[in-house]
């Protein structure tokens, strides 16, 4: 570590910086992290009952099925009292301990991104800073639409739907080799697809039902309120506010890593039938 006037420079192992800092945490602890296993659950069990923890994290099913992240370690964070928020295409590594440091850093919350790869990033230790970074974890880091809350039945129930992703999924080592060229697995082909959408659950079902009922990979807002709000007044007759409900599933679907939010209500299916 180098540090001068109030800004540190971690590198591996990161976990050490924030062991050291969690030890005096009292009041809250914020972290950001695209990939969670149960090493972040671990790292945060000594800390007192009282502080308040919060975990920004991706839910897209493909990195749960790949391995990346663990569905079961946030499950277990969300049943201890940590609030989840899900939000779609983050890439941001913060760890914000009480309201005296933070860190930004390129280490994900797992043991690999703690411990062993070479990881590299900048601690600092300004209040307006840290308040600032606390902020921008909260707000999804300026996004459009502010993080999606996760409780602990919202990630129990996407377990099925991990199992559904998995055999859609390319094999590892052609996985490696997108990343390896800087892209990503896009395209899941579905054969099943009474399937995969009786694995999802409620609202989220419904309006992935509909999502699959468009003739084209690029739809729209309006088109899936003409497909949905039927099924909905059907199965949700107390519901008086189906646009808004299929709106929100719809950024559920985004955050799954199901379809893409392509600006001015226009959507694409990260998926094809066939």
């Amino acid at each position: 570590m180098a540090a001068q006037a109030g800004v540190t420079i971690v590198t591996t192992p990161t976990e050490k910086w924030l062991k050291d800092e969690l030890a005096s945490c009292e009041h809250r602890f914020l972290a950001a992290s695209p990939y969670v296993t149960d090493y972040l659950r671990r790292l945060a069990a000594p800390l007192d009952s009282a502080v308040e923890r919060t975990l920004l994290t991706s839910t897209d099913l493909r990195s749960f099925a790949l391995g990346s992240s663990d569905i079961e370690s946030l499950c277990k964070l969300a049943d201890e009292g940590t609030k989840v928020l899900s939000q779609n295409g983050l890439h941001a590594k913060v760890y914000v301990v009480d309201d005296h440091c933070a860190l930004v850093t390129s280490a994900n919350a797992t043991r690999s991104g703690m411990t062993k790869n070479h990881e590299c990033g900048v601690a600092v230790d300004s209040a307006e800073i840290v308040s600032n970074l606390a902020a921008q974890i909260l707000s999804g880091f300026g996004a459009a639409e502010r993080p999606l809350m996760m409780g602990s039945e919202d990630l129990v129930a996407i377990r099925e739907s991990i199992r559904a992703i998995r055999p859609l999924l390319p094999p590892m080592s052609e996985v490696e080799e997108l990343i390896a060229r800087h892209e990503q697995p896009h395209r899941l082909e579905v054969t099943d697809v009474d399937g995969l959408v009786e694995s999802f659950s409620g609202w989220t079902r419904l309006a992935l039902r509909g999502v699959f009922q468009q003739h084209d990979d690029l739809f729209s807002l309006d088109e899936v309120f003409s497909t949905c709000e039927p099924a909905a007044a059907e199965e949700y007759p107390n519901n008086k506010w189906p646009r808004a409900k299929l709106r929100q599933q719809l950024q559920r679907l985004r955050d799954l890593g199901m379809v893409d939010f392509l600006g001015g209500g226009s959507y694409r299916r990260t998926f094809t039938v066939t």
